[in-house]
């Protein structure tokens, strides 16, 4: 923003016969003339995203198919024939949901261990109207 200033003391604008004219530029440091200021995210500290509650970050989640046990009673025997096809006489086999691990990937952040951060909507940071200038990118005059 441009000033047009009357020089004070001995008149300078008298001497050159004219206005001097001197940049005033008045633009707010903290926002840069943007008018907002930013505030890194307090429920992500700015990573953009939250550890997943229903994994705990660890990006599986026990089996509900077999509670987690890796394997499955036999539902042909209920592992009470020795001689079953379907076991092999072991009267279990492994779960066929998880493949015997006890772990499937955790539905809610689908096995990435975690979520969009719902407070900054995944910038990592939070927007305000600057306090310095009031959201007009420009700092008051004196």
């Amino acid at each position: 923003m441009k000033r047009f200033l009357r020089t004070t003391g001995m008149c300078l604008a008298a001497i050159l016969g004219a206005f001097v004219l001197l940049s005033m530029d008045k633009v707010c440091e903290r926002c840069k003339g943007t008018g907002m200021d930013r505030n890194e995210c307090y429920s992500c500290k700015g990573l953009g995203y939250t550890q997943c509650l229903t994994c705990n970050g660890n990006k599986m989640i026990r089996c509900t198919f077999c509670g987690g046990g890796r394997t499955i009673v036999c539902p042909h025997c209920h592992g009470r024939n020795p001689n079953c096809i379907k076991c092999d006489g072991k009267g279990y086999f492994d779960c066929e949901r998880c493949s015997g691990t006890g772990q499937i990937t955790c539905t809610v952040c689908n096995g990435e261990g975690h979520n969009r951060c719902m407070t900054c909507d995944k910038k990592g940071y939070i927007e305000f109207r600057c306090p310095d200038c009031n959201g007009t990118g420009e700092l008051p005059d004196d």
